[in-house]
């Protein structure tokens, strides 16, 4: 059995939490939002719980590599590939959760791959091998979490779909849903979905949190999951991540604070145990920030930090030994995206840099050999 259906294994067994080895949509893009439109050359799109990558260019072609064993990548089948192929076109924006990718074409939202919790909001549990039309319209942003998909509307509305075992759809009950539903939130400007927990940024700068809370990820001090909204005590936050129970949070004055797991090392903060409390990492002058399942990354003074679990180099540190503290990895970087365990930096000249696992072609570099370097991509 490969390393992505052990992971699906574990995922899909709700029963005790992530293990280094075990399952977490994040962009590509200036802003923080789940959806990433193109600019002059395209955007890589993040998708944090899955092994493959997709792009999208600026005349609105998607393309896609990486593993394919849902139909994620929107092929019609489900073979992996190591190089950029295409798979729709017409679209406007993109983004991924667990398994499964989305596409916002012509003002409606589509989605392909694993449905077992009915993620894809197409109102069954049926896997897609290509994208379907939802019937879902008028969305501003998108977040994927672990078999969860969450979404602002262009009137501020937050709907989700998908898995709710505990009460991570912000819905007040742990019923699956498989058609979107609209959450009695507002004022929201990015929902950040975890591993079974979900956190709401608000325009006023406060976060909210609800779902599972195993390792203090609510922020809220304690360990006892939620199925009603919480504010946390952190505010003037300006962006908000959240990866496998761990969520970290950029705040206006450019300082970073992380909390909930801590097994890895991701919250940075010197030691491997969790915290039910946004806590201070020390990082300032921090423009952007990240997290995949158990890494956490920030862009310092233009340079690309990383902390956290390393098993594929995806750090991108040159060995693949876990760290507790962020790192500087030298690398220049004006963007960043986090996927499950490879990680992918755009400079300031435009080149793109991979690094990290690529047994299923994810880094698009046409082989499938992993590096704990980082490695110059084409774009399709």
């Amino acid at each position: 059995m490969n390393l992505k259906k052990i992971i699906a294994a574990h995922l899909l067994i709700a029963v005790a939490p992530f293990s280094a080895h075990a399952d977490y949509l994040y962009k590509f893009k200036f802003y923080n939002e789940g959806i990433t439109e193109p600019t002059s050359e395209g955007e890589i799109i993040n998708c944090p719980f899955d092994f493959h990558t997709l792009y999208l260019k600026s005349d609105k072609t998607l393309w896609a590599t990486g593993y394919n064993g849902y139909g994620q990548l929107g092929t019609g089948d489900a073979s992996d590939r190591s190089s950029w192929v295409q798979v729709s076109s017409n679209v406007d924006s993109a983004g991924c959760s667990s398994y499964s990718s989305l596409a916002i074409k012509e003002g409606s939202l589509w989605a392909t791959g694993h449905n077992s919790f009915g993620q894809l909001g197409l109102g069954h549990a049926t896997n897609q091998t290509s994208l379907q039309d939802t019937g879902v319209t008028d969305v501003a942003s998108i977040e994927g979490g672990e078999y969860s998909n969450h979404i602002i509307k262009n009137n501020g509305s937050v709907w989700s779909v998908g898995r709710n075992d505990y009460g991570q759809l912000g819905l007040g009950d742990t019923v699956n849903q498989s058609t979107y539903q609209p959450v009695s939130i507002s004022n929201v400007k990015k929902v950040s979905p975890g591993s079974r927990s979900t956190l709401y940024l608000k325009n006023d700068g406060t976060v909210w949190s609800v779902g599972r809370n195993n390792y203090g990820q609510l922020a809220m001090g304690t360990s006892v999951n939620s199925l009603l909204f919480l504010q946390t005590s952190i505010t003037g936050v300006k962006d908000l991540y959240t990866g496998n129970s761990f969520s970290i949070a950029l705040k206006n004055d450019g300082t970073v604070s992380t909390v909930g797991n801590n097994s890895s090392g991701q919250l940075g903060l010197g030691d491997t145990s969790p915290r039910a409390v946004f806590s201070d990492t020390g990082m300032n002058s921090v423009s952007e920030i990240s997290a995949s399942p158990l890494s956490a990354y920030l862009i310092k003074d233009g340079t690309l930090w990383s902390t956290g679990d390393n098993q594929f180099g995806q750090l991108g540190l040159g060995d693949t030994a876990n760290r507790n503290e962020f790192q500087n990895t030298g690398v220049d970087a004006k963007k960043m995206i986090t996927n499950y365990y490879h990680t992918i930096v755009e400079k300031a000249d435009g080149t793109i840099f991979g690094v990290g696992y690529n047994a299923d072609g994810q880094l698009g570099i046409e082989n499938n050999s992993n590096t704990t370097s980082f490695v110059e991509m084409n774009r399709p």
